[in-house]
């Protein structure tokens, strides 16, 4: 009788044979890119009320990027968190009720632009755009291309200036209920830099260019940002 030790010999010989044939060793290679990780299933960053910047129909969250839209000045925000633009016009203040401006764009997991329920598994990019004339003034800041291990930084109204690699970019991400759609073109950081009320909050790659806006997370684990790109073409909006 044959030992165990020739067999499992005989076996790995075999496995070497065959992934020496070029077309199986081109096919594992592409497994080298396959990255799982276990994290619990995000929240939206709302917050309370006092803690962030936007009030009335529109927060508790962050007003972000300033951005110009069809010739309109504007600041973008998260979608989840502006009620849904109806009849009734989406008016937006700041924490202490000085009036920002008008929603006049809103899109999320949840409802898309028209109104309508999105559907489980459909990428959606998470933004409202609310017209504030001259309200907030001008940044100077341009868009940045994202990348694995960047550091970036979150700049919310509850917590801002904290850093962490990115631990992956581009990718749809589950959204807080599974029964709407999931985030697309999102990045998720390997540490938090947000909490509730920093929905909305720019985030600045370490040259200080605008990567993305935080649309949601869990605390103390982790951030999930959207790519400022997607945004910006979803809505038809530039940065100002």
């Amino acid at each position: 009788m044959k030992s165990k030790d020739y067999f499992g010999d005989q076996i790995e010989k075999h496995f070497y044979d065959v992934l020496s044939q070029g077309h199986l060793t081109e096919f594992v290679s592409h497994f080298n890119y396959i990255k799982v990780t276990a994290v619990p299933r995000p929240v939206a960053q709302i917050g309370p009320i006092d803690a962030a910047h936007c009030g009335g129909s529109v927060g508790p969250g962050t007003f972000g990027a300033s951005i110009s839209c069809n010739g309109t000045a504007g600041v973008l925000s998260a979608g989840h968190i502006s009620a849904l633009i109806g009849n009734s016009p989406v008016h937006a203040y700041t924490s202490n009720g000085a009036y920002v401006g008008m929603v006049s764009q809103r899109m999320c997991y949840e409802y898309d632009q028209y109104g309508q329920r999105v559907t489980p598994t459909m990428e959606v990019p998470d933004v409202c755009v609310v017209d504030t004339s001259d309200t907030f003034s001008s940044t100077g800041l341009s868009a940045g291309i994202a990348q694995i291990r960047d550091v970036v930084t979150s700049y919310g109204a509850v917590t801002s200036g904290l850093s962490s690699q990115l631990e992956t970019i581009g990718a749809p991400f589950a959204g807080p209920d599974p029964s709407f759609g999931v985030w697309g073109e999102t990045m998720m950081t390997m540490h938090a830099i947000s909490t509730g009320g920093d929905s909305g909050a720019v985030v600045c790659n370490a040259d200080g260019h605008v990567v993305g806006q935080v649309v949601g997370g869990y605390p103390g684990v982790y951030s999930l940002i959207q790519d400022i790109d997607y945004l910006l073409q979803a809505t038809g909006a530039v940065l100002r």
